[in-house]
């Protein structure tokens, strides 16, 4: 059993052992406690309702860096730092002198002028009438946390301020794109209108409305995806039997103009519901079947979809170009286009498969060049809002 340290005197020993240790305790439990508080990793001190410092262990020391006998008998506002919060020592001081715990946060000074930051869970030990007599605070310094919270804090400000930046950027960006495209599509129809018998003519304005749509296009996909991240899903029950029928409907028009069948199977499907936004849903899923027409130079593309107690599944398969395996493994990285000899610029299918990711769906990809592709989009079902 381990004695009393030496250097704190008898009568320091004695209030402590008052205030901490029941006196129907034996003399070697009350040496017990002693022992144990005096050896404690944790940083202990106690203090008076004068505010004098009447016990202090080793730990404490450690972190202060004072001995014990040039803490012992001292105001415990040696410690405090002059920049402390009055608020946070006036809420300290009424919580304690109502006979309740206070935990909290502040600056102390260690013996060589640094400030340190503590974490101190500060308890009143009372008499029978319930009046305060002394306190205990253990504390530990948790200084570098505090400078890691508050580097953490201050990159995320910058973070999120980098992040309103781009997207006004963005914004700004689109419109600038937005408002001379406009006017390009607009003399289209101007031009179209004068040019009757030029075969050549027509076909070149054709080709520069292609383009121009498809820029668009994609001008509106990069604003979506930059606001993604961050947008919050209008979620209602959306059945997705009709709003695949909607998207075929909707996508049958193109895929005749390019020779292809579009074929749909939803009998698996029933009365299965997700819930989610429908408008990001039904850009998603547009997407994979637009992207399959545009990626089939003969054959079809088919939708396909099912569902279980837990998933619905939906399958768009085309006899299209397919992908090679270096490219399938980077198809959905935010890098530009994979293949050069290949159209588009893949903005469609990542702004996609981050709409069904972030309604807790997947996609899964298998594709053989010259053969085709199968894109597979998962959903968890959703029957009640």
């Amino acid at each position: 059993m381990s004695n009393p340290s030496p250097e704190v005197n008898a009568s320091v020993q004695k209030a402590f052992l008052e205030v901490a240790v029941p006196p129907n305790m034996s003399e070697e439990e009350r040496l017990t406690r002693w022992s144990i508080i005096e050896l404690s990793p944790t940083a202990v001190v106690i203090f008076n309702t004068k505010d004098q410092i009447i016990y202090v262990n080793a730990k404490f020391c450690q972190v202060m860096g004072y001995e014990k006998n040039e803490l012992l008998g001292r105001s415990h506002t040696i410690l405090e730092a002059q920049s402390q919060s009055d608020e946070t020592l006036a809420e300290m001081r009424r919580q304690l002198s109502s006979g309740k715990p206070w935990v909290g946060e502040f600056q102390n000074l260690r013996k060589d002028g640094t400030k340190i930051w503590i974490h101190a869970i500060v308890t009143p030990f009372v008499d029978a009438q319930k009046h305060p007599i002394a306190y205990v605070k253990m504390c530990e310094d948790f200084t570098e946390r505090k400078r890691a919270y508050e580097l953490l804090h201050e990159e995320k400000r910058k973070v999120e301020e980098l992040s309103a930046a781009k997207d006004e950027f963005l914004r700004s960006f689109t419109h600038e794109l937005n408002t001379p495209l406009s006017i390009i599509l607009t003399n289209l129809v101007f031009l179209r209108g004068r040019i009757h018998e030029d075969a050549d003519a027509l076909q070149s304005l054709d080709l520069i409305e292609r383009s121009s749509q498809r820029l668009r296009t994609d001008i509106d996909h990069i604003l979506q995806l930059a606001k993604l991240e961050n947008q919050i899903l209008d979620k209602k029950i959306v059945p997705v039997a009709a709003l695949l029928e909607d998207i075929c409907k909707e996508h049958a028009p193109l895929a005749k103009a390019a020779g292809l069948q579009l074929r749909e199977d939803l009998k698996g499907l029933g009365q299965a519901s997700v819930l989610g936004d429908g408008v990001l849903l039904r850009t998603a899923l547009a997407n994979f079947v637009s992207n399959a027409i545009k990626f089939t130079l003969k054959g079809e593309v088919s939708v396909q979809a099912d569902a279980d107690a837990s998933f619905v599944r939906i399958g768009i398969t085309d006899t299209g170009i397919g992908i090679s395996p270096t490219n399938l493994s980077r198809l959905f990285s935010t890098f530009p286009r994979i293949d050069v000899n290949l159209p588009g610029n893949r903005v469609g299918l990542i702004l996609a498969k981050g709409i069904i990711e972030k309604h807790n769906g997947r996609v899964e990809v298998k594709s053989e060049e010259g053969k085709g592709s199968l894109f597979t989009i998962i959903l968890p079902r959703g029957d009640k809002p």
